[in-house]
């Protein structure tokens, strides 16, 4: 503290002829006091360097690296880029501080639209954050920054001895650990699904059976009929199970592999549909060739067959195309004729191939003139589909919304989905204050229901679980995003 003290005496009198002189000075310090005296222009130059070391000293604590004479850092370059205002700038630091990651995210994504750089002084506590390890949302953050933090940003990275986060636009996945080169493979799928493919071909020998697996597993991204001779050549011929399973999965999801058309063709020469008759089954003895493309031959259920079951799994990997011919009809009959009147009716299960084969429309179909909806359909439906449907006598029991439901930042729903999303949450009979759903709702509820969440705020004005509170934060967060997008 008396060093301190001295430094803020000599400062306020501006005595340029007189020494810097501070006592308490650790002896470590010394040599390094005498080198800055030794290369000062003046009194003046000198006591900014003697003030910026016993500075730097206070805080670390730590001895300077001897050096053969004082080493001058070199400038970043001037920023072609305006930077954010203060107070954007201030909202995006107390974001950080309260751990609102998405709408953290959410502001790096409108002040990269908006073409501004943040301003320095707020860029130590969020790279600090993004190069935090064992943070989940690094990459993110990190690819965001990148465009963000400008040239005294990377400046500063290196001074701290880390990767520029320029850099890191050339795709590092030599260096980058098995996480980070997930995130990345996903990240590569959605925007351009050729480059990944090519990406993972080029590393696929390298890396180890596990990893092969999970990597495979990104391919779930914007599958297509373009993935399926990598993933038909890794479920042929590499030595692990685990992959194998994994690419048998993705092509059990690709309605054109040769995989679903093998259940297709297997499955016609047993099964037949008469309008007036109804269903008429041909047994089916078990195969290697069934075995080989993922039929269990064995039923758990006691009421049914092996034949029945080997064929209920048939029915239920395929897609609704062959509905579509097996009843003659278009995409919207054939949905409801097979849910009126499905084969093997006491243990079909429609969702299935609903859910494997990601198919809206078929999810759409199911979800209309339903008593109960079925809510592992919702994320495949777009907001206006969900918007049509009948929420009045669904039971929302023991339901709470996933983060599937959620799509991208800024993607409003419509009042009706809403409504009952906000039902679901509130109606809980065990409510928690789940703050990245409510983060998240935010961006997804529609600004003409702020009266509505007002109107719950006082409904629930006493209830001793934080409903009210709840609705407030919702409201709260979406004035937030109403500033960011400014």
């Amino acid at each position: 503290m008396k060093m301190t003290n001295d430094l803020i005496h000599f400062g306020l009198l501006g005595t340029t002829g007189k020494e810097l002189l501070p006592s308490d000075i650790p002896p470590f310090l010394h040599v390094t006091l005498e080198k800055i005296k030794a290369s000062q222009n003046d009194t003046e130059d000198g006591f900014y360097k003697i003030a910026a070391a016993l500075f730097t000293c206070c805080r670390s604590g730590a001895e300077p690296v001897s050096r053969p004479e004082v080493q001058a850092l070199p400038e970043a370059l001037p920023e072609e880029k305006a930077y954010l205002s203060v107070a954007k700038a201030r909202l995006l630091s107390d974001l950080l501080q309260n751990n609102n990651i998405s709408l953290l995210l959410y502001g790096y994504d409108c002040t990269i639209r908006q073409n501004q750089l943040l301003p320095p002084g707020c860029l130590p506590d969020m790279l600090s954050h993004a190069f935090e390890k064992g943070n989940p949302n690094a990459y993110e953050e990190k690819k965001r920054l990148s465009q963000l933090i400008g040239n005294r940003g990377n400046w500063y990275l290196q001074r701290q001895g880390l990767q520029c986060l320029e850099e890191e636009k050339e795709l590092p996945w030599d260096t980058s650990t098995h996480a980070q080169r997930r995130a990345l493979l996903r990240d590569i799928r959605l925007r351009d699904p050729q480059k990944a493919l090519e990406m993972l071909c080029g590393e696929w020998k390298n890396e180890s059976a596990q990893h092969r697996a999970e990597l495979l597993e990104c391919f779930e991204v914007r599958l297509s009929v373009a993935d399926e001779v990598f993933i038909t050549e890794a479920y042929k011929a590499d030595r692990s199970e685990t992959v194998r399973n994994t690419a048998l999965s993705l092509l059990q999801r690709l309605p054109e592999s040769q995989v679903v058309r093998f259940y297709w063709d297997t499955l016609k020469e047993h099964l037949r549909y008469r309008r007036f008759f109804g269903w008429s089954v041909t047994a089916i003895e078990y195969s290697e060739e069934l075995k080989k493309y993922g039929i269990a031959e064995i039923s758990h259920n006691k009421g049914e067959s092996d034949s029945d079951y080997i064929l209920r799994q048939l029915c239920e990997s395929v897609p609704l195309a062959f509905w579509c011919e097996l009843f003659d009809c278009d995409r919207a009959k054939a949905a409801e004729r097979l849910r009126e009147n499905p084969p093997f009716a006491k243990y079909f299960t429609v969702s299935r191939p609903v859910l494997r084969f990601n198919d809206r429309e078929w999810a759409f179909i199911l979800s209309q003139k339903t008593s109960q909806i079925n809510y592992a359909y919702i994320p495949l439906l777009t907001p206006a589909q969900r918007e049509q449907l009948n929420f009045n006598n669904t039971s929302v029991e023991g339901i709470h919304p996933d983060r599937s439901w959620f799509g991208g930042a800024g993607e409003p729903w419509g009042v009706n989905f809403s409504t009952h999303v906000l039902k679901m949450i509130l109606g809980a009979r065990f409510f928690y204050q789940d703050k990245e759903t409510s983060e998240l709702l935010a961006f997804h509820i529609p600004p003409e229901m702020k009266r509505h969440l007002l109107a719950l705020e006082q409904k629930y004005a006493d209830d001793a679980h934080g409903r009210a509170e709840y609705c407030r934060r919702i409201r709260q967060y979406m004035e937030i995003k109403n500033e960011l997008e400014k």
